[in-house]
């Protein structure tokens, strides 16, 4: 599926790449009823369906200098089999990029197939390592790499953590014909998340950077991308995929200020129970959200707190609903069965 956070990842990804002069092409499997759906998963149906000798076909015909896999834990196996069919018909190096990697790089190189692994943020390493491959350069100044040298596994240092008002526009056209922009854009204006709940993917990705993981897109940026999408889409709304748009009022007042007079299209997000306030509530409403998504996870307060590690209550979750209901904003909640 287009997985949102990985798909803006690599939007950005194609853009940096392409402005160093490079050429890119996606090799995209939908993964149709398969571990990646969050909707609706069939096995029987996902079998029928798959056809990864297609994809390793279109793969193998683009003549790839080097192949990057985004991994997900749930599509490590996958890409882990893919990779191996790459090496067998091609010679190109085969780099494994995204969470999964990042967490465990040293059991990902254990895979013969995978020559390289990044762990950590992507946009200022692959472009040096991409140069190092290029040239025949040695690797060991790239951040973030794990690598071999005579069947050694060696690593790199951290590198430092992006500035992402200094990453280019999205490449929002990598994914067509798969993805149409023109109903519903969605963006992400942010990286990582301040709180730290157990069952999340931001609180592993804050565990190799630590707090300052967490940080937001200036409004100038935000309001830069959207303008410039709108005029090539002509989209109809906005979905904000950021783990929440809330917090910082005096940021929010101002993209709402900004979005009111040079977007103009209804807009989505998520936001917090922990500190939404009918302030917040009425400056989202003011902008045009139409309907907010809350990760409350469970209704049972010793559940939450101790399972979880999340601070709101069962109280605060009804006053933040309240605060909606005010502003006539409608609300969804997400929730996790048998916790």
């Amino acid at each position: 599926r287009y997985h949102v956070r990985e798909a803006l990842d690599l939007e950005t990804l194609a853009s940096l790449l392409r402005a160093a002069g490079h050429q890119v092409q996606l090799i995209y499997d939908p993964d149709t009823f398969g571990v990646t759906d969050n909707v609706l998963q069939i096995a029987p149906l996902a079998r029928w369906l798959a056809d990864d000798r297609a994809t390793l076909d279109r793969i193998v015909h683009a003549q790839p200098d080097v192949v990057i896999f985004s991994v997900l834990s749930n599509t490590y196996v996958w890409c882990r089999e893919m990779a191996a069919g790459v090496k067998q018909n091609t010679s190109a190096p085969v780099v494994f990029t995204g969470l999964h990697p990042s967490l465990v790089p040293q059991h990902v190189m254990r895979t013969p197939a995978v020559d390289y692994t990044i762990a950590g943020e992507t946009e200022g390493v692959v472009g040096p390592l991409l140069e190092a491959l290029v040239s025949g350069a040695d690797v060991s100044s790239v951040k973030n790499l794990w690598y071999r040298v005579d069947g050694q596994v060696l690593a790199t240092d951290r590198a430092e953590l992006v500035d992402l008002d200094a990453l280019p526009l999205p490449d929002k056209d990598l994914f067509r014909p798969f993805v149409s922009h023109r109903y519903s854009y969605s963006a992400m204006v942010s990286r990582g998340c301040p709180y730290s709940c157990t069952f999340c993917e931001e609180t592993c990705s804050k565990k190799l950077y630590g707090g300052k993981y967490f940080r937001r897109k200036s409004v100038d940026t935000v309001i830069r991308e959207l303008v410039a999408a709108k005029r090539k889409y002509g989209y109809r709304e906005v979905i904000f995929k950021d783990s929440y748009l809330s917090g910082s009022k005096p940021w929010l007042s101002e993209l709402i200020q900004r979005y009111r007079s040079e977007i103009r299209v209804p807009f989505k997000c998520f936001c917090t129970i922990s500190g939404f306030d009918d302030e917040t509530a009425g400056m989202l409403k003011q902008g045009g959200c139409y309907s907010i998504e809350f990760g409350l996870q469970t209704w049972n307060d010793q559940i939450r707190r101790d399972v979880l590690k999340r601070r709101e209550t069962a109280q605060d979750a009804f006053e933040a609903l309240a605060h909606c209901d005010r502003h006539r904003l409608r609300y969804d909640v997400d929730h996790m069965f048998n916790l």
